[in-house]
């Protein structure tokens, strides 16, 4: 390394562009602590804060200047706690101990000013600091800013490295053993339909973790069948992008766990009604909500170890789908629930996912522009990917929406049934994303299933909150289409006219007549 290069390192290293809310962090504690100072001692004394002007401005750049120094307004690319905390206390330290020893040694005239109220600053904001950084670093803990996402990496077509063979009997029959004393008989019969557990290219595992999945060869299976439930797995997504890039193009995944309905039965089943309610309503505070509250999510596994957790199906069936994998079948066998999935696809891009009480939902909006729509959520976590599984599985019904929709849990049904799901939309009425009488802005799965020259006319205007449903009221797919081209007809020739005529005639049929959404 050159002379040159060394002392560009070194000035790099010195001279750097701060962090603006690093800074901003700053001045907002010494504003703090010189308003308490104000307000508790100075006003009772009745000395003039302007005479502190000139010791405080002092005060304030030595701090900047070390702080800027020891590089405390550097941006971090990682957060690390302990090194931001021992550069605050190193900061701190070295502008108090100034402090106080110009003032013990006489350093700084102090003839016409307080030694108390100018100590007492450089206390309460280090005292904010300090509570700032743990707050700042409690609510990243939080949040798991510093965990990393898996890259999911781009591949060609891929085939099995080996070629199938048949195992021998006696080991055959100790896989088959292995299967019937983790789970049961009907869950052996259940994955033989769909995997050849003879076959030398099927792997049976009860992986718990990563690690476990990490010394699996890649491409040398193309069936892994996992015994252990996924209730006790940490970090499930990362487990489902590992097995997707382990395994061939159309290979076959097998998972188990326990469900939110599996649960509800063996409870069900165990514990008389009353002492049953209090034991499911305890389970899903613990099991449900705590694992899922921004502030307790990580804390909670922390804690626990992301054991025993419980699952909807439909979460289930969410998450494989969003790991890139398609569902063939799925069965529920004497309290345990089996999912068989192939791999179809890459993942989609991993972050963290947080389902909590509203939610930000995709939706095609004016020249197709894709706009994130507040609402209650009314589904289960990961609902949003099996939206073509569920029109597939279950049909339509009248009106294009899926029948029987298993994604809406008990409290959804209520929530939509009194449009409290709809209220956050609200700010997106302010935001300008939206105006009050309108198409509704519709999903992209949901959007493609529109005419093309209906998708033309729908982006060519806002959605609305209230849309021409409530006007025509119409009994299925076709006369919703039919609905929604009227409206915009009209609305493209005369905007105002037509949304009023729509509004006051929604109205009526919503408090006179009753109406209401699917």
């Amino acid at each position: 390394m050159t002379k040159q290069t060394k002392k560009r390192n070194l000035l790099k290293l010195i001279f750097y562009k701060p962090s603006n809310s690093r800074l901003l962090t700053d001045i907002i504690a010494w504003a703090s602590a010189i308003a308490i100072m104000v307000i508790w001692r100075l006003s009772s004394e009745k000395v003039v804060i302007l005479d502190y002007v000139t010791m405080f401005l002092r005060i304030i750049a030595f701090w900047f200047v070390v702080s800027y120094l020891l590089q405390k307004y550097k941006k971090r690319i990682r957060l690390d706690f302990a090194s931001d905390f021992f550069i605050l206390t190193l900061v701190s330290g070295i502008v108090y101990g100034g402090t106080y020893f110009g003032i013990v040694f006489d350093l700084i005239d102090f003839t016409h000013y307080s030694k108390y109220v100018t100590v007492m600053v450089v206390v309460i904001v280090i005292v904010m600091e300090i509570i700032n950084v743990l707050i700042y670093y409690g609510y990243k803990y939080a949040t798991n800013a510093d965990v990393t996402y898996p890259r999911i990496r781009a591949r060609k077509n891929v085939q099995v490295i080996k070629e199938s063979q048949r195992i021998e009997e006696e080991e055959f029959n100790e896989i088959k053993g292995t299967i019937i004393s983790y789970t049961n008989k009907k869950s052996f019969d259940f994955l033989q339909k769909y995997v050849d557990i003879s076959s030398s290219n099927t792997k049976v595992m009860s992986a718990e973790s990563l690690i476990n999945v990490n010394t699996i060869r890649k491409y040398r299976y193309d069936a892994i069948i996992n015994l252990a439930k996924m209730n006790s797995i940490r970090g499930i997504n990362r487990v489902l992008v590992k097995i997707n890039a382990k395994l061939p193009d159309n290979g076959i995944f097998c998972i188990c766990y326990q469900s939110i309905e599996d649960f509800n039965k063996y409870i069900n089943e165990k514990y008389p009604f009353i002492i049953r309610k209090i034991v499911q309503a305890a389970y899903f505070i613990q099991k449900r909500v705590l694992p899922k509250i921004l502030l307790t999510n990580r804390l909670w596994f922390d804690i626990t170890g992301g054991k025993k957790r419980i699952f909807s199906n439909v979460e289930m069936l969410g998450r494989l789908y969003y790991c890139g994998f398609e569902v063939i079948a799925e069965k529920t066998v004497e309290n345990i629930s089996w999912i068989v999935a192939k791999r179809a696809t890459q993942p989609q891009k991993q972050t963290n996912k947080r389902y909590g009480l509203v939610i930000k939902l995709p939706r095609v909006c004016k020249n197709r522009k894709i706009v994130f729509f507040y609402k209650m959520r009314t589904m289960y976590p990961y609902s949003e990917y099996i939206q073509k599984y569920i029109y597939d599985r279950q049909g339509t019904d009248e009106i294009g929406k899926a029948k029987n929709d298993i994604r809406i849990t008990k409290w959804g049904k209520v929530f939509r049934k009194f449009w409290i799901d709809e209220l956050p939309m609200i700010f997106n009425l302010i935001k300008g994303d939206i105006k009050i009488v309108g198409v509704r802005p519709l999903s992209r799965v949901y959007f493609e299933t529109y005419p093309p020259h209906l998708q033309a006319k729908r982006t060519k205007t806002k959605p609305g909150l209230i849309p021409p449903f409530y006007v025509d009221l119409p009994k299925n797919e076709q006369e919703i289409f039919n609905s929604e081209e009227r409206y915009l007809d009209q609305y493209l020739k005369s905007p105002l006219k037509t949304d009023a005529k729509y509004f006051f005639k929604a109205m009526y049929n919503i408090w006179v007549k009753r109406a209401r959404s699917h």
